[in-house]
């Protein structure tokens, strides 16, 4: 991470001994460490840390931490905005972020990811990051993974470690078409009872009649509005305008003069109740009974005494949808506890009230109406996002639980209506960003109610725009990392030296470049890379073993042509000469290899070249790199040879890698000799004009290159390389490679 030992790494003081063990190893590396109960707000480096001590803590204890941990976001909020820094925040849900559904009780300290993608957005200058460590992990190994992440983590805003070590990153996965509904799953019979929070209003009243549209039900809707009567003179058709004009005139002619908040306030209940009165009519009118409860459902005392005369009359509950919920949106830094805790606790505490009250009940559906906002974070929303981002992971815990049960929490997208009023409206057009119809929406809902796709929990929904990979992948992100390279340490410097000079590799550069951009959006699979550039070599005297940090700079933006995100990269020196430049496009799919003919293995010209010389004499790599094995045909336009790792350990940590570097500068030497062999003269590659390698590639066996040469001179050629398996199916492409010949005392 940036700036990691130019200024000092704070750690919040969890109690529970993660924090020292963390500051150690972080002193151990040459950091500045400081162990603190309370973060100062000067701090430019900050590790959150938001574990309870195992799953024996009591829900409770878990959901604080997502408090603690918004007041530590809040204390540094104005540093980050204008500094910098970074920001890492740290919980224990399992290693995955609560997907697996087993994180205990810690589950309800899940927000602390939400808060860390909101904060990425409200902090521009900051690098933010979630990471998740399994409760099974030991604190040294736990500290051990956060310095691991620290020192050579990517660009991944949720990043897990599991028990057995494996890091992994979260993503989306485009859901599948409706399928059939699935055996073993029981769904709503037609009377059945459902109980319903936030139901009776906008978008959850708009589903819930699209569900009784399909099945007879019986909805126990719950809110905080208040039926309020009508009053006399009122047609019932009024418009908030014309109700606050009527009840200020009617005020001034009984001789009243209520102040304008308080008339909006009565204007607004009246609508409300009418809303609740018109969706209890059309409930009815499909078929379905309703009946509306004025109940606060954090008040969970309350809650149980209005439901039990219905429980009693219409019997069990069957279904739960948790629809209510509400805004109020400020920035990190200007928000009060207070605010965070009504956004908060009407999402979480009303949930948890909700489950405690049907606990002993056999639900066959449990539906959240969940945000956007908890998969990436939104401005001004921290504590609705982190509320949102408990729900869905609460409901996961509940499908591990209920497998029967039909268990879905819904990532909306912005609604047409709803909690969108025509400021929201005009901000996201502004940002490209399509509205859900309101008929679509509650559709969607009510199939998904009924069975279809039956095994999808945690679904984010929204309205893709024309030409891009998602409706969640629009917006432009602009990136700042450091590089440290060790040389001494370092196989790919060791083994790539030039006379008296390691000089970094072509081919590690786009190795770096690929795991970047899939960094970004780990959903996303990588299609290919475009115009990878030297621009100048970064060269190392092999006496020289001082570390060298070098900047990798990135922005990522909407590539509408490949429908995907296209993420242009530099590598800089720290005073910001540039050395390497290129660019990764990320789509819907992987890159799809386009037909080639395989090679012919015995062309006419045997391509004859003394095995003994090729390293050493014609070509300077070291053993890892040694992977040309046979040398078959050449020509003037080509050649084709065969190439196979050094070892098998040798072939193990190169497929381990993105983009197999060393077999794809074996195509590269494949060149430099075609070069020698016409021209007599060294050469080194200068630019790939296209790359891209399917995630189905090599595994085992020998792979055979074919160098297709497009043009030449006596200064430089550029060439097409083909890689092809033994089943002579073509997995990896570079186009357009520039290679230029160069004295022999570069």
């Amino acid at each position: 991470m940036p700036g990691l030992r130019d200024y000092p790494v704070y750690v919040n003081n969890d109690g529970c001994g993660l924090a020292e063990k963390l500051a150690d190893k972080l002193r151990g590396r040459e950091v500045e460490a400081i162990v603190s109960r309370r973060i100062p707000s000067s701090a430019r480096n900050v590790v959150c840390l938001g574990i309870a001590g195992g799953q024996s803590h009591d829900v409770a204890e878990a959901t604080e931490l997502n408090l603690d941990a918004f007041r530590t976001a809040r204390n540094v909020a104005g540093t980050m905005e204008k500094e910098g820094g970074f920001f890492l925040t740290v919980q224990s849900t399992g290693g995955d972020f609560g997907l697996s559904g087993r994180a205990g009780h810690q589950v309800w300290s899940a927000g602390l990811a939400a808060l860390a993608k909101t904060a990425a957005r409200e902090w521009p200058r900051a690098f933010v990051k979630a990471l998740d460590l399994d409760f099974s992990l030991s604190l040294e190994t736990m500290a051990e993974c956060i310095c691991d992440e620290l020192f050579g983590g990517g660009l991944e805003k949720e990043v897990g470690y599991l028990a057995d070590g494996t890091r992994i990153a979260v993503g989306l996965a485009e859901s599948g078409p409706k399928g059939e509904q699935e055996k073993g799953y029981d769904t709503l019979a037609p009377c059945d009872t459902v109980l319903v929070s936030g139901g009776a209003r906008g978008v959850t009243a708009d589903s819930l009649l699209a569900l009784a549209k399909k099945k007879p039900l019986r909805f126990i809707l719950l809110g905080r509005s208040s039926l309020t009567q009508e009053e006399e003179g009122l047609s019932g058709e009024e418009d908030e305008k014309q109700l606050t004009r009527l009840f200020s005139e009617r005020a001034l002619r009984l001789g009243e003069s209520p102040a304008p908040p308080e008339i909006r306030k009565k204007v607004r209940a009246l609508l409300a109740a009418r809303e609740i009165r018109r969706t209890i009519t059309q409930l009815k009118q499909a078929g379905s009974d309703a009946c509306y409860l004025a109940v606060d459902i954090t008040q969970e005392e309350a809650l149980q005494r209005a439901v039990l005369p219905l429980r009693e009359k219409w019997g069990a509950i069957r279904g739960l949808i948790h629809g209510a919920g509400v805004l109020a949106d400020k920035r990190i830094k200007d928000k009060k506890d207070e605010q965070f805790q009504r956004i908060f606790s009407t999402k979480v505490k009303g949930f948890r009230n909700l489950l405690r009250l049907t606990e002993g009940d056999d639900l066959k559906l449990i539906a959240c109406f969940s945000s956007a906002a908890a998969r990436e974070g939104n401005i001004g929303q921290c504590d609705y996002a982190m509320a949102n981002e408990i729900m869905n992971k609460v409901a996961r815990q509940q499908k591990k639980a209920r497998e029967n049960a039909l268990v879905k929490s819904f990532n909306w997208g912005p609604w047409e209506g709803g909690m969108v009023d025509a400021a929201l409206k005009k901000h996201f057009a502004s940002q490209g960003i399509a509205l859900i119809p309101r008929i679509a929406g509650a559709e969607f809902f009510a199939e998904e109610a009924c069975g279809a796709n039956p095994r999808e929990v945690e679904v984010v929904v929204g309205m893709a725009r024309p030409g891009a990979a998602s409706f969640m992948a629009g917006e432009t992100r602009e990136f700042r990392l450091h590089l440290v390279l060790e040389p001494g340490r370092n196989r790919f410097l060791e083994d790539h030296q030039i006379q008296d000079h390691r000089v970094v590799p072509m081919v590690l550069v786009n190795e770096w470049f690929h795991r970047l951009a899939q960094s970004l959006y780990p959903g996303l699979p990588v299609s290919h890379g475009e115009d990878l550039r030297v621009l100048k070599g970064v060269r190392i005297h092999q006496l020289d073993n001082d570390p060298r940090t070098l900047v990798i700079k990135g922005k990522a933006v909407r590539a509408e042509k490949e429908q995907g995100i296209r993420v242009h990269l530099q590598v800089e020196d720290p005073k910001g000469a540039a050395h390497y430049a290129g660019q990764f496009v990320l789509g819907k799919q992987a890159a799809l290899m386009k037909p080639v003919d395989p090679p012919e293995h015995g062309g006419s010209t045997p391509w004859e070249m003394e095995r003994a010389r090729i390293y050493g004499d014609y070509l300077f790599h070291g053993p890892s790199f040694q992977v040309v094995r046979q040398l078959h045909s050449v020509h003037a336009a080509g050649g084709v040879g065969r190439l196979e790792w050094p070892s098998r350990k040798e072939r193990d940590r190169d497929l381990d890698l993105a983009t197999a570097p060393v077999l794809m500068d074996g195509g590269l030497q494949l060149a430099r000799l075609w070069g020698y062999q016409y021209y007599r003269k060294p050469s080194l590659p200068m630019k790939i004009g296209r790359f891209c390698v399917s995630p189905k590639r090599q595994k085992e066996g020998p792979v055979h290159c074919q160098l297709t040469v497009l043009q030449q001179n006596k200064h430089k050629f550029v060439a097409d390389l083909a890689f092809f398996n033994r089943e002579q199916a073509c997995f990896a492409l570079m186009k357009q490679v520039e290679i230029y010949f160069y004295n022999t005392g570069l």
